[in-house]
């Protein structure tokens, strides 16, 4: 069996994501974090000290609101790693939280859990 290396740290989750290469025999997997890029293409700097082969990608990402992770999101980029970038083929509609939800929409989605965990108690017979 294959020894797996262990991913790095990560510190900051909508600046951080993973980069998904696919390699000779297996998948590559490095955090990466954006440094920018044009139209198209995604600049990627990576701590690790060996990038991963040119090839197919995939690019996650993931962010949250803390503490209360009320709102949590993941996105993710399809195309082609280079060595130093992700030469993008198919990109989300958007990524990060966008906007925080209002009273009401907290109000009634507080009032749907409540009404599925009712539901979801089983009834004694009688």
């Amino acid at each position: 069996m294959d020894a797996v290396t262990p991913a790095q740290v990560r510190d900051d989750c909508a600046r951080d994501h993973l980069l998904v290469v696919a390699g000779a025999d297996e998948p590559v997997v490095r955090v990466a974090r954006l440094s920018g890029g044009g139209p198209g293409h995604i600049a990627l700097r990576s701590g690790h000290p060996s990038p991963p082969p040119p090839g197919p990608a995939v690019l996650f990402g993931q962010d949250a609101s803390f503490p209360d992770l009320e709102q949590w999101t993941q996105w993710s980029f399809r195309g082609r790693w280079d060595g130093a970038g992700l030469e993008v083929d198919e990109a989300p509609d958007t990524i990060g939280l966008g906007r925080p939800p209002g009273l009401l929409q907290r109000w009634r989605r507080q009032r749907d859990l409540e009404r599925r965990c009712v539901a979801a108690i089983p009834r004694p017979a009688r």
